[in-house]
């Protein structure tokens, strides 16, 4: 494919919408559902050691009201 100037398939991550890529829009196609998922971890470096507890306060009220398990869902 690739001496071929052309590519068949092309995965990409739920986060990226199709609407994202216009000029792709009558080939790409979205699954009803994903292939694969997996756990997501964050790693932050010590320079920004002060924004843990923020994320992890926004990502226990995001699950808290539901929020989380929507966005997730929209995928």
């Amino acid at each position: 494919m690739a001496a071929g100037d052309r590519f068949d398939i092309a995965l990409t991550t739920s986060t990226a919408p199709v609407s994202a890529f216009p000029e792709f829009a009558g080939g790409l196609t979205t699954l009803p559902q994903p292939l694969m998922t997996t756990r997501v971890v964050h790693i932050m470096n010590k320079k920004w050691a002060d924004y843990i507890p923020k994320f992890d306060a926004a990502v226990r009220k995001m699950r808290a009201d539901g929020h989380l398990a929507k966005l997730l869902a929209a995928r």
